[in-house]
């Protein structure tokens, strides 16, 4: 059944890569692609491990142990998820790769900024990698306030002190680095200060993921300027094997690649599993927990999260210090899933989460709004044409990766704030002060009028 089943999802997923690339949208560009890639990891190839190569690791994580009609009626769900959003994609976005590389090209070739906002985005760069100190201090237990907890309710990790958006803010002075690159013509010099600060997440870094969007934005900037060549592949190639090496080796130890470099220890964390791969790590485990999500919600909670998950858009800003009391994680719980499965620290999904929401139909329109919403940003930002709306495109495409990953729309609203924080400054002070030359210009028309009068 299993074998059939998977057998079966291979196939649809296949039919999707090729419509997809007949259409012309099978590229990094593209959010549709970032869709099959995502699902062909975790949602194919889990569980395919699990089944084939007995890799329960996520599973024994969770004291979740899985039968094989659990692990069928998760296949049908990432089957009906992955057919969904693909075409919510198809209908809601419909460029093809030549248009985005011709609307993003011609904007970044005028990519330019004034002394004034290059002086500004430096400023939120030095503030942002003190927030990235101090988080991570805060990781490693040595700065009081700021330690990373865990919330007795809810069982998600937080910080003791603030609302996490200072520390969210960490990230930033990355993405600060990309884009004085990009409004510097691609200079060298920023070219050399853009890789050592992308590395310098990668050495001393908590988050994985932010070095992995760092390379997507990178690579998609590189790719925009000239087309894909046998040079450019021989390029990327040790990058992606960095990369991968990376993500993989942080997977077990978040202090691998800084104890590499300076010869360190850190201190050995006791784990309740042995792992028998590097294949088995909680970080790619969607599959395994939207297994777990579908076999106890509603059959032992009675009930579903009916989208009250969202409300921590409007909550999760309010720093701390104001709500003293404010819950790690959603404002509302219909249930406490933790007594049933333990899903600390790990994600959803964005199926899963769409389940959580109300079983079937609110996989079916959380799939759908999700898609809906994702191409409504991309098409605005693409009929902009300006090098700002450019960059946060080439911004959000990879965080399409923590959208899928979490499931929950606060976290992608959340990082892309804070990834485009450039941008949007540079945004700003462009209309500053174009509303400042406006106003001089009729001042400067009443006076010489007055002046010719005399």
């Amino acid at each position: 059944m299993i074998t059939l089943l998977l057998l079966l999802e291979f196939v649809v997923w296949i039919g999707c890569l090729l419509h997809c690339q007949v259409n012309r949208q099978l590229s990094i560009f593209q959010p549709v692609s970032i869709l099959l890639g995502y699902h062909f990891l975790f949602h194919l190839a889990k569980p395919f491990l699990w089944y084939y190569f007995d890799h329960n690791h996520a599973f024994e994580y969770m004291h979740f142990y899985p039968s094989e009609q659990d692990i069928a009626n998760s296949i049908l769900v990432s089957i009906v998820g992955l057919l969904t959003s693909y075409w919510a994609y198809v209908l809601f976005f419909r460029y093809d790769n030549d248009a985005i590389r011709a609307r993003l090209a011609s904007a970044i070739a005028i990519a330019r900024i004034s002394e004034t906002t290059r002086a500004v985005i430096l400023v939120v760069l030095a503030l942002s990698f003190m927030a990235f100190v101090q988080r991570l201090r805060g990781y490693l237990g040595s700065d009081d306030g700021f330690q990373l907890v865990q919330d007795a309710r809810t069982g998600n990790l937080g910080f003791s002190g603030g609302s996490g958006w200072w520390f969210e803010l960490s990230s930033a002075y990355v993405f600060c680095g990309i884009y004085l690159w990009m409004t510097s013509g691609f200079s060298r010099a920023w070219t050399v200060i853009m890789v050592a600060l992308g590395f310098l997440w990668l050495t001393v870094g908590q988050s994985r993921f932010v070095f992995v969007y760092w390379a997507l934005t990178v690579a998609i900037l590189v790719l925009v300027r000239s087309r894909l060549n046998l040079r450019k592949v021989l390029f990327f190639l040790p990058l992606v094997t960095i990369l991968i090496s990376a993500f993989v080796a942080l997977g077990q130890n978040r202090a691998a690649v800084r104890d590499a470099i300076f010869g360190a220890n850190s201190p050995t964390k006791v784990s309740e599993w042995k792992r028998e791969s590097p294949f088995d790590t909680l970080d790619i485990s969607t599959f395994e927990v939207q297994t777990a999500v579908v076999d106890t919600v509603p059959r032992l909670t009675n009930s579903y999260t009916y989208f009250t998950e969202h409300l921590r858009i409007l909550t999760e800003p309010i720093p701390r210090a104001l709500w003293s009391d404010k819950p790690f994680g959603d404002p509302i719980k219909m249930f406490e899933i933790n007594r049933f499965v333990n899903l600390i620290s790990l994600s959803t999904g964005w199926y899963g989460q769409g389940w959580l929401s109300y079983g079937i139909l609110g996989l079916l329109s959380t799939c759908i709004i999700y898609a809906m919403l994702s191409s409504f940003a991309l098409r605005i930002l693409l009929k902009n044409g300006g090098p700002n709306a450019a960059f946060a495109y080439a911004v959000l495409i990879p965080l399409h990766l923590q959208w899928m990953r979490d499931g929950v729309l606060v976290s992608v609203l959340k990082f892309a704030l804070f990834l485009t924080v450039p941008a949007i400054i540079s945004a700003l002070m462009a209309s500053h002060l174009t509303r400042a030359s406006r106003k001089y210009v009729p001042r400067r028309q009443a006076s010489t009028t007055s002046t010719s009068h005399r």
